[in-house]
């Protein structure tokens, strides 16, 4: 599947930190991004965001990316290659119709990872570039404390790295610590278009 990302070639100190949609939080969790002066790339979902509207807006006018992670975080590889350009479209209008002139392009994560050929090309069809992580902090599990999940983010963060996070509020506690530590390894967090444009050489 070349079309599919884990991680970002690049000799640059950068490593993309994403968040993906979780358990609320998310101005708070935006909040303490922005107080660590970075800005990041957000996959957020249709079924999160559909009555939180103005955190999209809120979220790209202070400087973040937002990714598709689809309208209902459903198994994409258990849909139609119709039903899943449908699911990303779907994500995308709202995204346009509350910022409008808005995109998610080029980006989606599928939802839990879950890939297969079937996705990535129906994804690469309509625009998009399934981006999924190198490094996890794990947090997907409840019983995951603040400093596993710093500790696990950490274990893969080489330059490139993309780094899986969620929103909740275990991410307030986590991230401040997190991005210290990077930053003390020589590692600057970014969003994933600032990985790939320094990758590129820009």
């Amino acid at each position: 599947m070349r079309q599919l990302v884990y991680s970002v070639r690049t000799d640059a100190p950068l490593v993309a930190l994403t968040l993906d949609d979780g358990w609320s939080e998310r101005s708070r969790v935006l909040d303490t991004v922005l107080a660590q002066h970075l800005q990041l790339t957000f996959f957020l979902t249709g079924g999160a965001v559909r009555t939180d509207r103005a955190f999209i807006a809120e979220a790209l006018n202070a400087g973040m990316e937002i990714g598709n992670h689809t309208m209902d975080h459903a198994d994409l590889t258990l849909k139609s290659v119709t039903a899943i350009q449908q699911d990303l479209a779907d994500f995308e209008a709202l995204v346009a119709a509350a910022v409008p002139g808005a995109t998610t392009h080029p980006y989606m994560r599928p939802p839990g990872g879950a890939v297969n050929q079937v996705v990535a090309d129906a994804s690469a069809a309509v625009g998009y570039r399934p981006i999924n992580w190198s490094s996890s902090s794990g947090d997907g599990s409840a019983s995951t404390t603040p400093d596993q999940m710093v500790a696990n983010a950490l274990s893969r963060a080489v330059p490139g790295a993309i780094i899986l996070m969620h929103f909740g509020p275990r991410a307030l506690v986590a991230i401040p610590p997190l991005v210290q530590q990077l930053r003390a390894k020589g590692l600057e967090p970014v969003s994933l278009s600032r990985l790939f444009a320094a990758a590129q050489g820009t």
